[in-house]
């Protein structure tokens, strides 16, 4: 019984964290969306909570339950003192009508999907090679040593699998197995699936300004019905793979930065700004979408507000600077930590001409593969050639100064893993290749949310 109270009130904590720093950063703006309210506490609290947690073990203190209570304890009293649950939501109102019929039907087909990746989280335990090698073990290590300071880490003797790799999914098992008072393989994976759902609310609330609820329902199904997030067994959310957390994350930060660059409202930087700090914190390849989204909305900004220095130097502060200064404990603790040496064979300093040139014989089995896995049924079915169908209808407004945004991001997307896949410095990089459709998961949400804007139903877009 103890553990199941602790269980809950860790996921509560979640919540309730950051629905308080979210009421902090925005106020009331934005907040008046239920599923898009749910969404941004549960990535705030799950991202905050571990980067306190491990600036907490930095300075010495110990990862158990009770550290846990203590970092979220002062958001729980602010959470009550905002007053957060009388701020009014907007709750879906259904009616006997022909469209209500239709919403109902796209609803049960979401439900049914989450109801798949749940059942298929909670039934079988972590037993594919990264969550187990990569995350899970991690997590064990900091459950047994409650500190991200343990021999492990840093024993050359130990053979420990990407050890360098970020720490929010291994902490965020680690709570987990702290607040269940043991290790338990399949409990520990209920984050994922709660990742999964705030995406979908995520997608759903965040079409809402622009479209009407059945379209914003459409497009969040469509996604939701991706077989790469049902069927696919690597990176699914019923795994324990970082991809998930790391593809909610960046949508978040990047369809926050779209809104802002029609409405400028501050606090849409700051939160993307917190947001992207995750998903670096998730992914090692964080650093690189971070560049991408930054570099990205700098042109945007140019193309959209031409030279309003103003807003070009408070993006600039805030969102590159943010995520530099909280995220400097983790490079510098990174860094001490034990690397075996044919990991350093993939970083920039170990690239030459020489090695490179005979790499470019891989092109046509890269495009081969990237065409394979994004235009086959058993991964993405119809939804690339939807996305196509759409660049080509809306052509003009696809390159138009609404329409570049997603476009472009998804480009430097697929471009950086093209290079990745082409300069894979390892004799097995064939079976990168089998990665590509969970890899190419981030821009899953991102064309998606292209699509709803281009043919959004009304006339309400920002």
């Amino acid at each position: 019984m103890v553990p199941l109270l602790k269980v809950c009130w860790l996921v509560g904590s979640l919540f309730f964290m950051g629905d308080a720093l979210h009421s902090i950063i925005a106020g009331k703006t934005g907040r008046e969306d239920v599923f898009f309210r749910i969404s941004l506490a549960y990535g705030l609290g799950t991202g905050t909570l571990c980067l306190l947690m491990f600036y907490l073990s930095l300075c010495g203190a110990k990862i158990g339950f009770t550290t846990i209570v203590f970092v979220s304890l002062p958001f729980l009293v602010l959470f009550l003192y905002k007053k957060n649950f009388h701020i009014p939501v907007s709750l879906p109102r259904l009616s006997l009508s022909t469209r209500s019929f239709t919403a109902l039907f796209l609803v049960c087909l979401i439900i049914l999907s989450m109801a798949v990746i749940v059942w298929r989280a909670l039934y079988l335990p972590m037993h594919l090679p990264d969550d187990i090698a990569q995350w899970g073990l991690k997590a064990k290590i900091l459950f047994y040593e409650q500190t991200v300071r343990a021999d492990d880490f840093f024993d050359p003797n130990r053979l420990m699998y990407h050890a360098f790799y970020p720490f929010l999914v291994p902490l965020l098992e680690s709570f987990f197995y702290t607040a269940m008072g043991a290790i338990n393989d399949t409990w520990v994976k209920i984050p994922f699936p709660l990742f999964f759902t705030a995406l979908l609310f995520f997608m759903y609330g965040a079409q809402k300004p622009f479209s009407s609820r059945h379209h914003a329902l459409l497009f969040t199904c469509i996604v939701a019905l991706l077989p790469v997030f049902i069927r696919d067994v690597h990176g699914n959310p019923s795994s324990g793979y970082a991809d998930v957390p790391f593809t909610f994350y960046y949508t978040v930060a990047a369809v926050l930065l779209f809104t802002w660059l029609h409405e400028k409202t501050p606090g849409n930087v700051a939160l993307a700004a917190l947001f992207i700090t995750f998903a670096v914190f998730s992914k090692k390849e964080g650093f690189i979408v971070w560049g991408i989204l930054f570099f990205t909305t700098l042109l945007c900004m140019r193309i959209h507000t031409g030279k309003e220095v103003r807003h070009a130097l408070w993006f600039t502060t805030v969102f590159a600077g943010l995520p530099a200064v909280l995220l400097l404990p983790w490079i510098f603790f990174s860094n001490t930590i034990h690397v075996h040496p044919w990991e350093h064979e993939f970083e920039i300093a170990a690239l030459s001409f020489s090695s490179m040139l005979p790499r470019l014989s891989r092109i046509p089995m890269i495009a081969s593969a990237f065409f394979q896995s994004l235009f086959s049924p058993r991964h993405y079915n119809i939804f690339w050639f939807m996305f196509c169908a759409v660049v080509i209808i809306r052509f003009r407004q696809t390159f138009s100064r609404t329409g570049l945004f997603f476009v472009l991001l998804i480009a430097g997307n697929v471009c950086a893993l093209f290079c990745a896949a082409l300069l894979f410095p390892y004799g097995w990089w064939t079976g990168m290749l089998y990665d590509i459709p969970r890899l190419f998961m981030i821009n899953a949400p991102l064309a998606a949310c292209f699509m709803s804007y281009q043919l959004a139903l009304t006339d309400k877009r920002p």
